[in-house]
């Protein structure tokens, strides 16, 4: 009889055909034949070595021993007496098992849950907290308990697999990122003119909506949305003028903070319906477009003043959200007056 003795009274005793496991609240006596697998982490710096021993009575929940380091090759040994009882049907038991884990009244794969923990902590959690219904704090500890006693060959492979995984998701945007730009690459040698000629092109290109709420169509160009982007920036300077100079001078503070709302107030969503703010929009076709905007007007005779009022209204909005320039509003509202 020789026993292995681990830290927090942990320890393993063997007999000659017979083994006792005692792991914290835990004893069990079983034979030889009784173990399913053995896996042995030796300790590294600071943290402690541990045996887990996995046998029929324990299989979900193991048995773990920690031991320190002066107690390394004694528990190394242990390992490969361990190792060396295990048959091949036990091994088959292990996997068979770990694939179909009763937990909480719910039969789950714990093998494709802990590939989706592998590859995302968060996720695989949520998935077991989903499939099983049990609480937070419990599902990390099934898992870290499930994912520290796997096999090493098993977790290396699952760890490849999650890698590859990520590898072709990352090739294959890179992929699609590179398709874009040499579509747009494209476009610009087709037309080989001067860079401002190029630009002023690229800027003008244009995005026709339609809201599906109010039915309005409006469009807006690559240069609408580039003029929002420098309105955010200057935005975000004036803000940091603002907070650099509140305690040194007021003024020049309230000055930034009147540029930084004026600035932000001038950003447009163009995601949004400009008729009724509904982001419930579709983007037209150019054929579609066309028939859009020739659909027959509403007749002279059956315009109302109050709709011409509700008209200007309309476009003066336009006009506050940049959307249209003051000439084209002018000019609009005279067609409107004189209809």
């Amino acid at each position: 009889m020789k026993e292995y003795k681990g830290i927090a009274n942990g320890c393993v005793t063997l007999d000659d055909n017979s083994v006792i496991i005692k792991s914290a609240f835990i004893k069990e006596s079983c034979l030889f034949s009784d173990i399913l697998s053995v896996e042995l982490v030796e300790p590294i710096k600071l943290n402690n070595g541990y045996l887990t021993v996995r046998t029929h009575a324990h299989n979900s929940s193991p048995h773990q021993i920690f031991f320190r380091s002066k107690h390394k090759e004694e528990f190394a040994e242990l390992y490969s007496i361990l190792s060396n009882c295990i048959s091949d049907q036990n091994k088959n038991v292990v996997n068979n098992n770990r694939d179909d884990t009763i937990i909480n009244g719910v039969s789950v794969n714990m093998t494709e849950i802990i590939e989706v923990y592998t590859a995302n902590n968060s996720k695989g959690i949520d998935k077991l907290i989903e499939d099983t219904g049990i609480s937070r704090w419990k599902a990390v500890s099934i898992l870290n308990n499930a994912f520290n006693t796997m096999p090493s060959e098993e977790k290396a492979q699952i760890k490849e697999s999650v890698k590859h995984d990520r590898k072709t998701e990352a090739a294959r945007k890179k992929e699609e990122q590179k398709t874009k730009s040499e579509e747009a690459k494209k476009i610009i040698r087709e037309k080989p003119k001067s860079k401002k000629i190029r630009k002023a092109e690229i800027m003008a290109t244009e995005y026709k909506n339609k809201c599906n709420v109010c039915g309005a169509v409006y469009c807006y160009t690559l240069g609408d949305l580039d003029r929002n982007t420098k309105l955010a920036k200057q935005a975000a300077w004036q803000s940091l003028g603002a907070v650099v100079s509140f305690f040194d001078d007021w003024a020049a503070s309230a000055t930034y903070s009147g540029n930084a709302a004026n600035a932000t107030n001038r950003v447009v969503d163009y995601s949004k319906c400009p008729n009724c703010n509904s982001s419930d929009i579709r983007v037209l076709t150019e054929s579609e477009w066309i028939e859009e905007i020739q659909k027959p007007s509403v007749s002279p005779e059956s315009k109302s003043p109050s709709s011409t009022a509700d008209e200007l209204l309309k476009l003066k909005q336009l006009v506050d959200s940049d959307i249209i320039t003051q000439e084209e509003f002018n000019a609009m509202k005279r067609k409107l007056i004189e209809m």
